[in-house]
């Protein structure tokens, strides 16, 4: 009879769901594939067993899966479509994929190094990426991660996942927290496969996200043995193994298993949750690192798999490489196992070097060298500080206990990046990569793992009055130990000479012998009233918020600091800043009048004083955008660079002048060297991505908007490139994906809805009108009009709003020419004649 259920699916349509065959069974679903028959793609329905479906654990479980799963959007996990409900049976729709679970991909068999290796790296980050959402796992295991046919990973069923309160869905609802959650994380309850657990978890304690990376570790730990790193014959003992013995040792069961990948295996599976790593993106840095500097590939073990083939179910369900990781393994590690003499470390390393070639010479000339070594050896000594070349600066944290005091942290941090930077050889992090890491509870090596630096500078801002209490350190961050510290008790009027006995005393530390030159600039006043300076900074503070309300106080911050000095050249800047950001958006002005006085404001802060870095920036970039002064452009960009050295937004502007100048190889490279200086934010790679976009290098540019969404999930602009560039390459489906993710994002679900139900009827037509339909508030120009219609094929339209963006000087409108958005256009007559108004020049041969 349930034999005869199943085949009673297949051939029917549920919903737009054309049932074709049955995939798989588990215990929490039967998998089918599908066609949809809307988009015209294969996709899988996962249905709640029939005699479950009124259970309603199994039910609160399944849509548990759902929501979690529905709440991420990383290419390693599993993506899920839509939900609904058929004959009294809940279903999901995810995506189909061809391969097996890594459970079954090489049973009892080690992977290769490099591939077990490359699989941990992809995982972690989505693991990452999961936690950064409110959301961990619980229920890690090869049975629940996915291997394609073309070896990419994905993490499956999130039935157990524990989903925070202050995790949100994609519609902005609050993920709800009910009798079932508080039934499955209560003291006592142990949730998951026994095998997989962590020792918290096999204690039912209260569970984060460390769990999923001690679990991780154990399918990491097995993937390169072959072997479970606990097991037993009955539960009870699995968890006696789980929280009071150590697995075998990984390069006594694999000779090829690296040293730093044992090191990384040994954190990862510190039974004191509080000594493993605290998060998963420091797991994926270290695996990122090893891969780096290891030739992994020459050491592999053969694995041989059975036949890869359609299989997704429960525990079956494709991925490209996340984004990349600031290497830097931690040396601190607690061993796998207890070796009982040096003779066995001499053969594990023998082992681990040389194979079995030698045999007992090999082991016992290693054991007598070891020996040797351990009665001889001192402590060694720590790596000198004139090594240190790379620094980052932490937002100082406010101990007034007054909000309103926040400025002064963020602002003294700012302004000591700024001095930072003009030191020779020291590469100093942006401020908005630094910044992340506020009221972070990362330590210092950690910090130094994301973002590749060899120390940090922070500290601690009370404001008593008129008096400034100021604690700043500097630390290590490889040997976690602290190089310089102070304690300021001065004048608040003083702060400019706090300032500058910091920058001064860092630079003493890291043994940078400074020029006079530099010195003069670390040191130069850009005001002498310092209550003219506090206003700049919390104009700054709020500018750097970007919210509508915050922009506007900003500019009023500005302008009061002019009030007191009225020759305040950053102050002035800081008005054009306001003007220029959101072009105009925040502060209800128009384009044109954000262009013209931010122009007026920039120029003035110039003649005021010739050496801000960020004005010559935002000059360059309404030169490029506001005048179509190309070589007047480039010169402002390049007097920025030659100011600030690292002054990241000045590359990232300059890669896009660049890019529209058709000079893409230097775009490219302006762009990836603000990602360099900028690691953590989300607008540098996309910056990348746009260089490489308008040079066509399709793959490239998706890679990169692919790990600015890795970054940042919900980032708009980069979904609606993706879905140019899909529309470039005839991936129409995947665009329409992609439009109805970023409508999603923006509360626009029934449009994105209504375009899916067009396209799937009238083809790439439906997928154009559609984006004409498009409400104003979300921002859609003349510009983008003009590639509209364009791609209807109404070439008269299409040349209407370009003439219209032409007249405006839309932003967009300096690319064209170049961007391939508007090929389309190119071999009608007068194309050529408003490429002509741009006056591009020619691309220099120099």
């Amino acid at each position: 009879m349930v034999f005869d259920r199943i085949q009673a699916l297949i051939g029917e349509t549920v919903s737009h769901y054309k049932i074709t065959a049955k995939l798989g069974e588990g215990g929490m679903g039967v998998v089918y594939r599908a066609e949809d028959t809307r988009l015209g793609r294969q996709v899988a329905l996962k249905f709640l067993p029939e005699d479950v479906a009124g259970d309603a654990s199994y039910l609160e479980r399944f849509q548990r899966e759902a929501r979690a799963a529905s709440a991420l959007n990383h290419p390693a996990i599993c993506t899920i479509y839509d939900i609904g409900e058929h004959a009294g049976r809940p279903y999901i729709v995810m995506e189909l994929m061809e391969g097996h679970t890594l459970d079954r991909v090489a049973p009892g068999q080690p992977l290769s190094i490099d591939k077990a290796v490359g699989i941990g790296t992809q995982l972690a980050d989505a693991l990452d990426a999961a936690h950064e959402r409110g959301i961990v796992h619980r229920d890690i295991k090869p049975a629940n991660i996915f291997l394609t046919d073309r070896g990419q990973p994905k993490i499956l069923d999130f039935g157990l996942a524990k989903v925070t309160t202050e995790a949100k869905s994609d519609s902005g609802s609050a993920a709800p927290t009910d009798a079932m959650e508080a039934d499955l994380t209560r003291p006592g309850a142990a949730i998951g496969t026994v095998s997989y657990m962590s020792p918290e978890q096999a204690r039912g304690e209260e569970l984060d996200n460390r769990t999923d990376i001690f679990s991780m570790g154990l399918v990491l730990y097995e993937a390169v043995t072959g072997q479970r790193a606990f097991s037993g014959t009955t539960s009870a003992l699995i968890f006696d193994a789980i929280l009071h013995k150590a697995p075998v040792a990984p390069v006594r069961l694999n000779p090829e298993v690296p040293e730093g990948l044992e090191q990384i295996l040994n954190k990862s599976l510190e039974k004191d949750r509080n000594l493993r790593y605290q998060h998963a993106s420091d797991l994926r840095a270290d695996l990122e690192r090893l891969r780096r500097d290891s030739d992994l590939s020459r050491s592999a073990v053969g694995t041989a798999s059975a036949p890869v083939q359609t299989a997704i179910g429960t525990s079956d369900t494709v991925s490209r490489a996340p984004s990349g990781a600031v290497p830097g393994p931690d040396p601190v590690a607690t061993p796998l196992s207890s070796p009982s003499s040096d003779a066995q470390i001499a053969a594990d390393l023998a082992k681990r070097h040389r194979g079995k070639v030698f045999g007992v010479v090999t082991l016992v000339i290693a054991a007598i060298a070891i020996a040797v070594f351990m009665m001889q050896r001192s402590p060694a000594e720590p790596e000198g500080d004139a090594q240190i070349r790379s620094l980052a600066v932490l937002p100082f944290s406010n101990a007034s206990g007054d909000p309103d005091a926040e400025y002064l942290g963020e602002g003294i941090a700012e302004s000591l990046i700024n001095s930072m930077t003009s030191i020779p050889d020291l590469r100093v992090v942006s401020r908005s990569s630094a910044f992340r890491f506020k009221e972070t509870d990362s330590t210092p090596a950690q910090i130094g793992q994301e973002l590749n630096v060899g120390a940090i500078v922070t500290g601690r801002v009370t404001q008593r009055g008129d008096e400034l209490i100021i604690t700043a350190e500097m630390v290590d961050t490889r040997q976690d130990a602290q190089l310089w510290g102070e304690r300021y008790t001065r004048p608040a009027a003083d702060i400019f000479a706090i300032q500058d006995e910091i920058a001064f005393a860092i630079s003493d530390r890291l043994q940078v012998k400074l020029s006079g030159e530099t010195e003069e600039q670390i040191s130069q006043r850009k005001t002498e009233d310092a209550e003219a300076y506090k206003l700049y900074l919390k104009g700054r503070f709020h500018w750097n918020k970007r919210t509508k309300e915050d922009v506007q106080k900003a500019l009023v911050y500005f302008e009061q600091a002019l009030d007191i000095d009225p020759t305040y050249g950053l102050a002035w800047a800081g008005v054009a800043d306001s003007y220029t950001v959101g072009n105009g958006i925040y502060l209800e002005i128009s384009p044109e009048e954000s262009k013209t006085k931010s122009l007026a404001a920039v120029k003035r802060a110039l003649e005021l004083d010739d050496s801000l870095a960020e004005a010559h920036t935002t000059l360059a970039d309404r030169l490029h955008y506001a005048e179509w002064d190309w070589q007047g452009a480039e010169r402002e960009f390049k007097r920025a660079i030659e100011i600030n050295p690292g002054y990241a937004t000045a590359y990232q502007w300059y890669a896009e002048l660049l890019a529209a100048w058709g000079r893409f190889d230097e775009a490219i490279a302006a762009a990836r060297k603000a990602e360099e200086l900028d690691p953590l934010s989300p607008a540098m790679p996309f910056s990348v991505a746009g260089s490489l976009h308008a040079a066509r290098k399709w793959e490239e540019s998706e890679a990169y908007c692919l790990k600015a969404l890795a970054m940042e999930p919900e980032y708009v602009a980069v979904l609606i490139q993706l879905a140019e560039l899909y529309i470039s390459t005839d991936r129409f489906d995947q665009a329409v994906e992609t439009w109805q993710r970023a409508l999603r994002i923006m509360g626009l679900d029934d449009l994105g809805q209504t375009m899916g139900e067009r396209f799937a009827t009238e083809g790439p037509d439906g997928y154009w009108r559609s984006l004409l339909e498009l409400p104003d508030e979300v921002g859609i120009d003349a510009n983008y009009q003009s590639y509209l219609y364009a791609g209807l094929g109404d070439f008269d339209k299409a040349f209407e709003y370009l003439e219209d963006s032409m007249d405006q000087k839309l932003n967009g409108s300096s690319f064209l020419g170049v961007w391939p958005a508007f090929d389309p256009l190119k071999d009608d007559p007068r194309f050529d004649e408003q490429v002509a108004r741009l006056k591009r020049p020619h691309v220099p041969s120099d």
